[in-house]
């Protein structure tokens, strides 16, 4: 139906085209145009009418312009109908003034944020202008343009207040052995500067990488199948750890955590977060804007420092242990004093006293004005008692 409409009318215009060639129609028809951009004129001409568009809006539409254009509008450039000089220097003027816009940009360097001002873009209704011309379409006329601002999102101050403390936790490692120093200091490294944008998922294995000896790591204390030993990579866990509790505060979604076998003098009970091979701590942007993460280990303490726009805006959050059984131990490993370290008088020694295992949860407590307003159980765990260690005096068979 269109397409039969469109051939309709390109007939119509060849005919009448025809029929003024055929009068001998030489004259030329002018007029004078001046379009404004705001209070400056961008273009002060005259111009000849198309006289094919002259002879159909006449015999067609009675001299009416704005009928002519809404048959016409759908035209890809219009303004080539009135005139093809018009149509070149509006669109010359138009590619002239347009600017696409300028985005807001940060620059971090730890804990300082640089921002640079974003600028808008400019664009410009082209068919709302030719529409305009056509419906103020006379021998001399004027038509103001009307310029249309792109506004970047996010602007720098929606970047500012993207930039704010918005999470903090430390930890003190001040009487660790030099290699677990080592190995905290490798890992803090890794994830110092890190930044996630919105939705993006953080994993700590994935950015700390596999804690063998290749990748610079000594063996020091870990928890493993119940008990202290050494291994490879110990005191990661405490950096994990404190990033954990960071994140927390900073209400970020935690996907994946586990809590070590035993109890870790470091944090409460149920907000350590064990790292291994096996297990993972994996957490996920949920905000609407990216956040940074800022490490430091100074010889003496872990600190995380994460900075963005927080999803609990005007409150303060606080993290919270509950025990919820006590499991008492009294059983101790035997060791055989086979170097004769007791004294003549001693039939044993105490090397290490037997700890208590927990059943304990972790709550969030958010408070609005020093009002609590609502409490959240994040995790329930339990810890594994600890046998004690005594040297006993080996017996004569």
């Amino acid at each position: 139906m269109r397409s039969t409409k469109l051939k309709l009318f390109i007939c119509m215009v060849i005919l009448l085209v025809l029929i003024v060639m055929l009068m001998g129609a030489s004259l030329t028809i002018d007029f004078d145009f001046v379009l404004y951009d705001g209070n400056n004129i961008a273009i002060s001409k005259q111009y000849s009418l198309n006289i094919s568009t002259h002879a159909i809006v006449s015999m067609l539409f009675g001299s009416n312009y704005s009928k002519f254009y809404e048959s016409i509008k759908s035209l890809y450039q219009p303004l080539t109908l009135l005139s093809e000089e018009l149509n070149l220097d509006v669109l010359r003027y138009l590619r002239a003034v347009e600017r696409p816009p300028q985005y807001a940009t940060i620059i971090w360097f730890d804990e300082e944020f640089k921002i640079t001002d974003e600028v808008d873009g400019i664009v410009i209704d082209y068919f709302s202008l030719c529409k305009n011309i056509f419906y103020s379409f006379k021998s001399s006329f004027s038509v103001a343009l009307e310029r249309i601002k792109i506004q970047p999102k996010p602007s720098a101050d929606e970047l500012l207040k993207a930039t704010r403390l918005i999470g903090q936790f430390s930890t003190c490692y001040v009487d660790s052995s030099p290699n677990r120093k080592h190995n905290i200091h490798i890992a803090v490294k890794k994830i110092n500067g890190v930044v996630l944008e919105s939705a993006e998922r953080f994993s700590f294995n994935e950015v700390v990488g596999e804690r063998s000896l290749e990748n610079g790591y000594k063996s020091a204390t870990i928890i493993e199948n119940g008990v202290f030993s050494n291994g490879i990579g110990g005191g990661v866990c405490q950096v994990s750890t404190t990033l954990y509790n960071a994140v927390l505060l900073a209400g970020l979604t935690i996907e994946r955590v586990r809590c070590h076998s035993l109890p870790v003098v470091y944090v409460p009970l149920s907000f350590d977060a064990m790292v291994s091979t096996q297990s993972d701590l994996v957490f996920v942007n949920n905000t609407n804007y990216p956040v940074y993460i800022l490490a430091k280990a100074n010889e003496k303490s872990i600190t995380f420092k994460i900075f963005g726009r927080s999803v609990n805006e005007a409150l303060t959050l606080n993290l919270r242990s509950h025990i919820i059984e006590t499991k008492k131990c009294n059983e101790f490993i035997e060791i055989i004093d086979v170097n004769n370290m007791l004294k003549n008088n001693e039939s044993e020694k105490i090397l290490k006293t037997p700890k208590c295992g927990y059943v304990s949860q972790g709550y969030i407590d958010y408070y609005k004005d020093g009002k609590l307003i609502r409490s959240v159980k994040i995790r329930d765990d339990v810890y594994a008692p600890q046998k004690g260690r005594k040297l006993v005096r080996k017996h004569c068979s």
